[in-house]
């Protein structure tokens, strides 16, 4: 008997309102699995009008989780994580854990890939104390497979492989070679990271072993995936060892198994799978000098990673298309195709980085809810203790990663992650990035003279002028000391300089009477755009110099 069967099965036979509501929120999920989003929305929708007639609001919020689960398989990753939300304090409010731990999965799930790294990690170390609280293995697997995705994207490899560790352990426990596959496979792909890491450093021998390693455990993998009907495993073992056999020059093998890895999506309904394994063939079939084949490859996943809303997978698309017309010698379209493919960039970055906002925003809101539901329950003096702890360790995680407490702006650590986020998001892309380093002229002179609580007060002062000529895109941190750091996104280097100008005439008009009579502050700024293939050091660095050559 199929998934599907079995539930529809338990969902006739089912004893009792909660019983069916319980059955057919399991069928919800299992159609959504299959690819079939509308016929489980259906389903979804009539639990959740029979969950509101019978009061039953744990089935409800089991229903709201089932939907951001439909959402998160359409690509739908906002509302996705707006149902996952609303779930988990629905969850929290009925005292359910595994309902809670349910909704934090989806939701760290659509922050990863909204680019809320950090907000992330913060909901799947909650899905880990709840696993501690109340053992899970299936949970524990999945929090920590995806705690190792983030630190694989992160360049955090020992980290990385720590976590794939802990969620081999689980998965053995159980016994599940569903998920066994699963890391296996995410274990490759952080593997193939650590092999170009050392290909790029010039220690040929180790990446190939490495590579060679990556390919050997994959071919079990895919050999069990493909027996055990699992499409899913299939299509990522298949595209992951695709992608090892290019680097090793072994061509043939590798168009056959992204030729699976398109298969498998086809047969899923995947349009996302499809596009990306259509994009690796057709960068491989333009390097190999077949140019026809290439183009068709490259055209048929531009229209499927559109349908699939992966924006992007377009960008990525519209790079290959740009660079396939270079090779053909038609330079004017390719130019054309570049700055097309260029300005796509800038606005998925724009829209990645308004979209990250929003889910802070949502999350911060979550929090807020969290710590109402810990209330309630201390009422009812349920878990008081077990969740006064819980709130307290996760604001004291927030406010000390994010904030630095003096000035209200973001801290060195949270300006480190941020940064990070940006190299990743935007080298490759050519996006224009401006960022600028400030100090107060003789600030020990101002502590000495008027004490460091007027010193302290200027800071806040200027941390405020700060924020006012921000966006909220931008990135604005104290650096440590005086020093300020502000990063404009998309900003070019002349506009930079006319906010920065504004900035540092109103610091130094400010009527600064109000901290100490005779008081008068004046700061020196720097500022540096971001070359191509620069990293945040050297971008850094430079703002640096140039502030002291202000000075």
């Amino acid at each position: 008997m199929d998934t599907f069967a079995k539930y529809e099965s338990q969902d006739s036979s089912a004893e009792g309102d909660a019983e069916r509501l319980s059955a057919l929120n399991m069928q919800a999920e299992a159609v959504a699995r299959t690819g079939d989003i509308d016929r489980a929305l259906e389903i979804v929708a009539r639990v959740e009008t029979m969950a509101r007639s019978h009061g039953d609001t744990h089935e409800l919020g089991r229903a709201g989780c089932v939907r951001a689960t439909c959402d998160y398989l359409r690509a739908d990753y906002l509302s996705a994580h707006k149902a996952s939300l609303e779930s988990g304090a629905a969850a929290e409010r009925s005292d359910d854990h595994m309902g809670l731990a349910a909704a934090l999965l989806i939701a760290a799930a659509c922050q990863y890939q909204m680019g809320a790294l950090e907000e992330a990690h913060m909901a799947l170390l909650q899905v880990l104390d709840i696993a501690a609280e109340t053992p899970d293995d299936e949970i524990a697997f999945r929090a920590h497979n995806m705690l190792g995705m983030i630190l694989t994207v992160k360049n955090d490899h020992a980290g990385a492989t720590r976590q794939f560790d802990m969620a081999a352990a689980a998965g053995a426990k159980m016994k599940n070679e569903f998920f066994l596959q699963r890391v296996t496979v995410n274990r490759a792909s952080l593997s193939k990271n650590i092999g170009d890491a050392l290909r790029g450093a010039g220690r040929e021998a180790e990446a190939v072993a490495c590579f060679q390693k990556d390919i050997t455990a994959c071919e079990g993998v895919l050999t069990d995936a493909l027996r055990a009907n699992s499409r899913e495993n299939a299509a990522g073992c298949a595209g992951v060892l695709g992608e090892l056999c290019m680097r090793l020059s072994r061509s043939p093998e590798a168009i056959a198994l992204l030729e699976q890895m398109r298969g498998h999506g086809e047969a899923m309904k995947n349009a996302l799978v499809q596009a990306e394994a259509q994009l690796l063939l057709g960068r491989h079939h333009a390097e190999s000098g077949e140019p026809q084949l290439a183009k068709d490859y490259l055209e048929r996943s531009l229209a499927l990673a559109t349908q699939a809303n992966a924006r992007r997978l377009v960008v990525d698309v519209h790079a290959s298309l740009a660079h396939w017309y270079e090779l053909q010698g038609d330079s004017d379209e390719a130019l054309r195709r570049y700055k097309h493919f260029h300005a796509l960039s800038e606005e998925v970055l724009r829209a990645e980085l308004e979209t990250a906002s929003r889910v802070r925003t949502l999350w911060r809101d979550f929090q807020r809810a969290q710590k109402d539901a810990h209330v309630y329950r201390e009422r009812f003096k349920a878990l008081a203790r077990d969740n006064e702890l819980l709130a307290t360790r996760t604001k004291g995680l927030a406010r000390d990663a994010l904030e630095d407490p003096l000035t209200g702006l973001a801290n060195r650590r949270s300006l480190d992650v941020r940064l990070t986020e940006l190299a990743n998001t935007t080298f490759a892309k050519d996006a224009q990035v401006a960022l600028a380093m400030m100090d107060v002229d003789h600030f020990k002179e101002i502590n000495d003279r008027f004490s460091h609580v007027v010193g302290d007060e200027v800071l806040r002062s200027i941390a405020a002028m700060i924020r006012s000529h921000c966006r909220e895109v931008d990135v604005s941190a104290r650096f440590g000391g005086d020093e300020f750091v502000i990063c404009f996104i998309g900003t070019a280097l002349e506009a930079a300089v006319a906010i920065l100008e504004r900035l540092r005439g109103r610091v130094e008009t400010h009527d600064w009477a109000f901290a100490q009579p005779g008081l008068g502050v004046t700061v020196s700024v720097g500022v540096t755009i971001l070359r191509s293939g620069e990293d945040m050091t050297g971008l850094l660095a430079r703002a640096d110099l140039a502030m002291y050559r202000a000075k």
